[in-house]
């Protein structure tokens, strides 16, 4: 979930492009509808819209027909002072969504979809190399957060793709965030995060234990 808030705040009120089949008057004077959506993690977020609107989240698989819809109302964006821009997440099983896939987002005037790609953040080496696959000779984003300069990098032909990070500090850098992007053109992008293994977090001064990473159908 503090991905999903910290990205909405950083990437999406942000960006200016969107594909809008009819824009109503509500929105007409502020950024356009904007999402992204991290199909690893199992989750698709969406800003820019009027607050306390109903906005519907839409899975099709490969040949079209719609395998998950849900509908919430938009709520009002922390992130926003202005106090007008509204924002909604939905979630879904990881897995689900499968690069082929069209998912979109709407309020019933403003549709926005968008195509998701094969997209991969494997590892990060001792040097700060971060590197993943993508679909071959595509542009993205290779960020270390959601609050610094992205670098622009090309996957290879071979659908791989390597950088290094700009400042990388193996004893300080936080990479809880790092995340490759890839943006359809108008604003909408297929986001992969770093994988990070399954661990688990004892607290003795609680008496208590938690565990992070796994899957929600994981038993434990």
């Amino acid at each position: 979930m503090l991905k999903k808030l910290i990205n909405l705040c950083c990437i999406l009120v942000l960006a200016a492009g969107g594909l809008i089949i009819s824009a109503p008057a509500v929105q007409a004077e502020g950024p356009e509808p904007v999402f992204h959506i991290v199909p690893d993690d199992g989750y698709a977020c969406s800003a820019n819209w009027a607050v306390n609107i109903p906005v519907t989240f839409t899975i099709k698989d490969l040949s079209g027909g719609i395998i998950h819809q849900e509908t919430k109302d938009s709520v009002q964006a922390w992130w926003d002072d202005t106090e007008t821009l509204g924002e909604a997440c939905f979630d879904f099983n990881p897995g689900l969504v499968q690069p082929g896939m069209y998912v979109s987002i709407s309020d019933g005037t403003t549709l926005k979809y968008t195509l998701v790609v094969p997209l991969s953040f494997d590892s990060v080496a001792t040097d700060g190399t971060a590197s993943g696959k993508g679909p071959p000779g595509e542009t993205g984003h290779l960020c270390m957060d959601w609050g610094s300069p992205c670098q622009l990098i090309t996957v290879s032909q071979t659908g791989d793709w390597t950088e290094t990070f700009v400042g990388y500090d193996p004893n300080t850098t936080d990479l809880s965030s790092a995340h490759f992007k890839i943006s359809d053109g108008d604003g909408d992008d297929t986001v992969a995060y770093l994988v990070s293994p399954p661990y688990i977090d004892a607290n003795v001064t609680y008496d208590a234990v938690g565990a992070w990473g796994f899957f929600l159908s994981d038993d434990l």
